[in-house]
């Protein structure tokens, strides 16, 4: 993933990041001009999303560092989703698509959110052959 110039609008996203001091910048796949979606370094993670209508779609997470305490790349994805849950009405669902290529870390990694997200009420499901997790945010049961 390459990172390169901004996008003349941001999504929803994006822009409530912006709103908590974390700028977003446009995630290219490889050295290709192929726009993947919006990438976020975090303390703990680096994360390339792309919102399609009222999804966040996860296109790729990966742990920057090793935990500290109870600090970690999944622990700190688990409060970002909370606080689109709470904070950005427009986002209704979270999804991920379940890879099982990767590193023993990488695997480990998704395992361990997957995991942690199943929890919270997550739900893995089959679309065309792709096995996904999905988060439905409860406050759009909450009218």
């Amino acid at each position: 993933m390459s990172v390169r110039g901004e996008p003349a609008k941001l999504d929803v996203m994006s822009q409530y990041l912006a709103g908590q001091g974390l700028q977003t910048s446009v995630a290219y796949f490889a050295n290709s001009g192929f726009e993947m979606g919006r990438a976020l370094q975090g303390k703990f993670f680096n994360l390339v999303f792309k919102v399609n209508q009222h999804q966040l779609l996860i296109c790729d997470l990966q742990s920057r560092q090793e935990p500290k305490g109870i600090q970690s790349a999944v622990s700190e994805f688990v409060a970002l989703i909370q606080q689109i849950e709470e904070r950005v009405p427009e986002i209704h669902e979270v999804r991920g698509l379940l890879r099982t290529s990767g590193t023993d870390r990488e695997r480990q990694l998704r395992s361990k959110l997957a995991e942690v997200l199943e929890k919270q009420g997550a739900r893995r499901t089959e679309i065309n052959g792709d096995h996904w997790l999905i988060y439905s945010c409860r406050r759009q049961f909450i009218h």
